[in-house]
């Protein structure tokens, strides 16, 4: 990826036949679970009951307003599970990591309760694996977890005037005590 300007924005009906044709690639049927080739009417019927799905989130990421990868979120009981396929003109160009940390804005922004991302990779899809860990994902086996949310705090609070939370900056609160006469 060069000095392009990624942006993402929720998926619409126009690009179906675009998403269906990354999706049916030869190199994203390679790195899919699912390896098999899907009929355009199939996936058709599947696009518009996803963009219908209030659990599901399609989302098309762009490089300079030209779409350029589709992920997906399908909500869970306490976060989301996440998938990304690019188009094939653009695999190994970089995009993935910038692609998923702007979904995850997007994703923060839709569904502020969830608490985590999770991924799951097929152990031979090296290229995606290094992409998710760049994104802040940790895992292993195939599995990657992204915590948007650190277990104990959910909220943010205010003291001494600062905010801190989940997503806030860390701060740091001292006391320099008199009672040591300054040792």
């Amino acid at each position: 990826m060069g000095s392009e300007r990624l942006t993402v924005r929720a998926a619409a009906l126009e690009d179906c036949e675009a998403i269906w044709g990354w999706r049916n690639h030869e190199a994203v049927r390679a790195a899919s679970f699912d390896q098999g080739a899907i009929a355009l009417e199939d996936h058709a019927r599947w696009y518009r009951a996803a963009l219908a799905d209030p659990d599901r989130a399609l989302l098309v990421a762009e490089l300079d307003a030209i779409p350029a990868a589709c992920v997906r979120f399908d909500r869970t009981t306490h976060g989301a599970r996440v998938s990304i396929f690019a188009d094939p003109a653009r695999i190994g160009c970089g995009l993935g990591t910038p692609a998923l940390r702007a979904a995850e804005g997007w994703l923060r922004d839709a569904w502020p309760d969830v608490e985590n991302i999770v991924a799951e990779i097929r152990k031979e899809n090296v290229r995606s694996r290094r992409a998710f860990e760049k994104a802040g994902y940790c895992g292993a086996d195939g599995r990657f977890v992204r915590r948007l949310k650190e277990e104990g705090m959910s909220q943010s609070i205010s003291i001494a005037g600062r905010r801190i939370g989940p997503d806030e900056k860390p701060y740091v609160i001292a006391e320099l005590s008199g009672n040591h006469m300054g040792r």
